[in-house]
């Protein structure tokens, strides 16, 4: 089910890559826009075995090294997942990397260095060596709660790292065909453009929902059972939001779908967010302005102290008129200019 040419050839071919070579690949991205589909499909077209674990806060090191068990009368080593896949040479994918404990990741910078290896220093300080056929995945969701940056030291050791964005338009569709029977061109173009509004507010900081393809299949299966707009936008989207942003969102949804109305009138947040951030990127430029303009005063002040000790006023008129141009634009000039030659022929200069 998973098409390969709906993703970017090069990050396929980075990727690829990479397997050649048994290099280690982070995939970074939000969630629902394939990092697991893809690491899948090529462990398959390779024939070798996927195996997924995700990562949370309460993943110990004992589910990816090992430990004892007392059974049937005996205390016996149980390896672990990870351990499991280095030696039988699976293809591993450790799912939300940033979410997991120091512990955890403490491990894999054994596993990501040069040599390859992990000490079990719990049995008996076994070594295990990794299969030649054993490939290491990591992926992770960025800004999610509970989530933490990687710190460079494990950043550095995953020699390849695929930036993975939602799909265009074109390719959404593709999948949404891929997954669901619904073929509706028009009204699936109008779905899109509220997945990428609702994408755009998240990524503006508006709301905390974030809208993959995953959803947009979900809400397209819904209508295939013959749900109305309304019933599947909530079931498969809607209540997926916090309470505090369910507004917002049916805001934006009203512009496009048929749904319920929003309980107080937010459809101008998404607008006025963009308007503080517009207003916010001025203020930016402002700043660096003015200090540009404070270097640029500190390094004619030598220049300004120099004219005047030497009463070289045409110099420092030259400079003060480069400075006014810069600033106030050359129709200010004109009329300051004006002005200082009559002064300067009162003054006899």
């Amino acid at each position: 089910m998973f098409n390969p040419n709906l993703l970017p050839k090069s990050s396929i071919e980075a990727i690829e890559f990479s397997c050649e070579n048994n290099l280690p690949v982070l995939l970074v991205g939000e969630t629902g826009t394939g990092k697991t589909s893809l690491v899948r499909y090529l462990a398959n077209k390779n024939k070798k075995k996927f195996t997924r674990v995700n990562l949370n806060g309460a993943t110990g090191t004992e589910e990816l090294l090992g430990k004892f068990v007392f059974e049937k009368g005996e205390t016996k080593w149980v390896y672990g997942t990870l351990i499991e896949a280095m030696k039988n040479g699976e293809w591993l994918l450790l799912d939300e990397i940033n979410a997991s404990t120091p512990e955890t990741l403490f491990i894999l910078h054994s596993l990501l260095d040069d040599d390859r290896s992990i000490q079990l220093k719990e049995n008996r300080g076994e070594v295990i060596e990794p299969h030649k056929d054993f490939r290491f995945f990591a992926s992770m969701n960025p800004n999610y709660s509970g989530t933490k940056e990687l710190n460079k030291a494990l950043l550095s050791r995953f020699p390849t790292i695929i930036d993975f964005d939602f799909p265009d338009p074109e390719s959404e569709k593709s999948i949404i065909k891929i997954h669901t029977k619904f073929r509706d061109e028009k009204k699936m173009d109008t779905y899109i453009k509220l997945s990428n509004e609702l994408r755009y507010a998240y990524k503006s900081g508006v709301i905390n929902f974030v809208l993959s393809t995953r959803e947009l299949i979900s809400f397209c299966r819904l209508l295939d059972s013959g749900m109305s707009e309304k019933d599947a936008f909530n079931y498969s989207i809607l209540y997926k939001c916090n309470h505090d942003e369910r507004d917002v969102v049916l805001s934006i949804a009203k512009l496009f779908i048929e749904c319920e109305n929003p309980k107080s009138g937010t459809s101008s947040l998404v607008k006025e967010n963009q308007k503080l951030k517009e207003q916010n990127e001025a203020m930016k430029r402002d700043s660096i302005d003015y200090k540009e303009f404070q270097e640029n005063m500190a390094s004619n002040k030598k220049i300004v102290d120099k004219a005047i000790k030497k009463e070289d006023y045409k110099k420092l008129s030259g400079l003060v008129n480069s400075l006014i141009k810069e600033f106030f634009g050359s129709k200010s000039l004109k009329y300051i200019d004006i002005a200082v030659k009559k002064k300067e022929k009162d003054l006899g200069f």
